[in-house]
């Protein structure tokens, strides 16, 4: 951690407040590209057919952005472990 991921790196807004209210901060300027703001995206399926989510939210690099939360983890005492996994009973 951080790490490069393939997906998105956009925060829809439940997403920024469960940062301020898990961290009382916003998100980390150091984590956000250009721009920084976002107002929605759209998906085309595979005929084509298009569908809107319009909300406000924020670009971020996920590795910048999740090395942030790893941190933060750690911080509170949790132990960070790269390439595991361990299935909940």
């Amino acid at each position: 951690m951080p790490r490069y991921k393939s997906c998105s790196g956009v925060l829809i807004k439940k997403s920024m407040e469960l940062v301020k209210s898990y961290f009382g901060e916003d998100v980390p300027e150091s984590a956000m590209c250009t721009p920084t703001e976002n107002r929605g995206m759209i998906f085309t399926n595979d005929t084509g057919k298009e569908y809107r989510f319009e909300q406000e939210g924020l670009n971020v690099w996920r590795s910048h952005f999740d090395g942030c939360l790893a941190g933060k983890a750690k911080e509170s005492g949790v132990e960070v472990m790269a390439g595991t996994f361990k299935e909940m009973e």
